[in-house]
């Protein structure tokens, strides 16, 4: 049939037009045949016998390698855990709840701990960052009063 290497001057065959149109290759340069189109027939020949997977379509790909670009507003938390520990026992009184049956509810005290506990022992800068965005929201649920300038927000296209 068709080898690598072999001699070529006939006019292409079908096989050959369909390779080049869907490739967007050569069939056959320099009057031999390539071995890209040798492979390619091999490749056709076995997804016929089921023995290989088919292979996705361009469009496909491009859906995933080219998502949509979308503007994003990212908070920055500029305080470092130690100013966020302190922080946290300088409003203790703030963060303990007196419940209307008299009860003590240290519910966001504990959390914060917690989240500070966990920032102190993740290495990714990531997660720490999504931490102190909690802290915060806890700070701002119970009304702590904290530097408003350390906290920026930045617009991102990803």
């Amino acid at each position: 049939m068709f080898k690598k290497g072999q001699e070529w001057n006939k006019p292409l065959t079908k096989e050959m037009e369909e390779f080049e149109g869907e490739t967007g290759k050569n069939a056959v340069f320099k009057g031999s045949i390539t071995g890209s189109f040798e492979y390619w027939l091999y490749m056709k020949e076995q997804r016929k016998l089921g023995l290989v997977r088919t292979r996705r379509t361009k469009t496909q790909i491009s859906k995933i390698t080219h998502p949509k670009k979308r503007e994003v507003e990212l908070k920055v938390v500029q305080f470092t855990p130690d100013q966020l520990l302190k922080l946290t026992n300088k409003h203790v009184n703030k963060l303990i709840i007196i419940r209307d049956n008299g009860k003590i509810s240290n519910v966001p005290y504990k959390q914060i701990k917690r989240l500070i506990d966990k920032m102190k022992t993740t290495q990714s800068n990531n997660m720490k960052e999504v931490y102190k965005e909690d802290v915060i929201k806890i700070f701002d649920s119970c009304k702590v009063p904290y530097n408003k300038k350390y906290i920026t927000t930045e617009k991102v296209i990803l």
